[in-house]
């Protein structure tokens, strides 16, 4: 119980720490200010004390020396104390982050601010906390540790080796299908992939799916180019969707399914099906659109009807973009490749643990890719708790099960923090770097 505690803990702080450098670095490249700049602003302090203290206390919850353990309870200590201190300081002492470096920088800050002021960030930690916190509870109670404990001395590693390959493969199949997505004006690979992870630890650290829109700022910094990259964010969801669909009727053909997922499967087809029918109709009506939203825009004050119709213009070119033949055949490609990557990371820790069962390993990703809606930072209990629920419909005990999920857990959630923190410690050459942005 204790332990799981402290992996929850220190596992959150580590992705608000990694969160919010990633925040302060790209903030400072399209602000020119200094690194340590951005950083000295209490907004962000705020996030970097609360991950040093999930860090400290969660580091000195687990099985050390004493003088260690104690080193890391001040370092937690401190975190708690500096985080109530700067949580309590008014959100309207913050220093404005771009107010001086021109009108085209003008939509970053407005996201930053709503990315890190109190109140509402706040509701969502509570609500994500609260539903963790009743996963955990449930596993304290239903799970013998020392089952578990036995279960982790007693898996073969490499295979869980195995499945970190497989899920960073996973993540240049979906950078690949994104840079496929923003044709004809895709950017380079690696600022691909640099947003795609920023977006996936925004997701971890804070609820609600602030990651998309971090995803979107990384790759449209003046706001131009916005629009066509949520118009490919949202074409990347509905192939998600649709793969979802083909590997429940793929499981379905398999082995029997249990009635909370066919339940769940027949919203899924509606949204599926009923996003293609609105895609296909925006598309085909496309110039009656944008004939009507320029009678709306028109009623804006004038100031905003250039950008508006701009705007729009651009969202559906983005999406026709999107939903071209060649580059729906190559999105659809990387998305099975992703998908195929992801059940390939399952089988390989369930081969670690002596349990090789495709099926399981397949209905084990249907089920986290639903769960991964609910808003729980990291994810931390939610995980764990529906490998339970999900290997155990398969005959695997609770113990071997939560032992498959935090070995998953760490084997999902690995991969994305190196590889974010290696493309932000390791700069782009100046010829990329002239290019880092569209």
């Amino acid at each position: 119980m204790v332990a799981l505690l402290g992996h929850s803990l220190w596992i959150l702080g580590l992705a608000c720490l990694v969160a919010t450098g990633s925040w302060a670095w790209w903030e400072s490249r399209i602000t020119g200010r200094g690194l340590r700049a951005v950083l000295a602003r209490p907004g962000l302090q705020r996030w970097l004390a609360l991950g040093c203290a999930g860090i400290g206390l969660g580091l000195s919850l687990l099985p050390s020396p004493a003088w260690e353990r104690a080193l890391w309870s001040i370092l937690g200590a401190c975190g708690v104390f500096l985080s109530i201190r700067m949580w309590r300081r008014d959100p309207s002492d913050d220093p404005p982050s771009g107010e001086a470096h021109g009108p085209a920088r003008a939509v970053g800050p407005g996201i930053g601010g709503w990315a890190m002021r109190g109140a509402r960030s706040l509701r969502r930690w509570g609500v994500g906390i609260g539903i963790a916190a009743l996963s955990i509870g449930w596993l304290i109670r239903e799970v013998d540790w020392r089952g578990t404990a036995q279960a982790l001395r007693a898996a073969d590693y490499r295979w869980v080796l195995v499945g970190a390959l497989a899920i960073a493969f996973t993540l240049l199949t979906r950078a690949r299908r994104w840079q496929a997505l923003l044709h004809p004006t895709a950017p380079p690979l690696r600022t691909v992939m640099m947003g795609l992870l920023l977006g996936q630890l925004f997701n971890q650290a804070l609820p609600m799916r602030g990651g998309d829109v971090a995803r979107v700022l990384w790759l449209s910094p003046t706001g131009r180019e916005a629009p066509a990259v949520i118009g490919s964010v949202v074409v990347e969801k509905l192939w998600d969707l649709l793969a979802l669909l083909v590997c429940i009727l793929a499981l379905l053909a398999w082995t029997p399914l249990p009635e909370w997922l066919l339940r769940a499967a027949g919203p899924a087809a509606l949204m599926a099906g009923g996003s293609l029918l609105g895609l296909g109709t925006i598309l085909r009506q496309r110039e009656r659109i944008l004939g009507r939203a320029s009678g709306l825009v028109s009623r804006l004050p004038s100031r905003w009807q250039a950008g508006g119709m701009e705007a729009i213009r651009r969202g559906l070119e983005g999406l026709a973009a999107a939903c071209r033949p060649k580059v729906a055949g190559q999105a659809l490609g990387w998305t099975g490749l992703t998908w195929l990557g992801g059940g390939l990371a399952n089988l390989a820790v369930l081969t670690a643990f002596g349990f090789p069962h495709p099926p399981a390993a397949l209905f084990l990703l249907i089920a986290l890719m639903i769960g991964g809606a609910v808003p729980v930072p990291a994810r931390v209990g939610l995980f764990e708790g529906i490998c339970v629920v999900s290997l155990g419909l398969f005959g695997v005990d609770p113990e071997r099960a939560l032992a498959v999920g935090l070995i998953l857990h760490g084997v999902v959630m690995g991969p994305p923090l190196a590889a974010a923190a290696f493309l932000a410690l390791w700069p782009p050459s100046d010829r990329r770097r002239r290019h880092a942005h569209p």
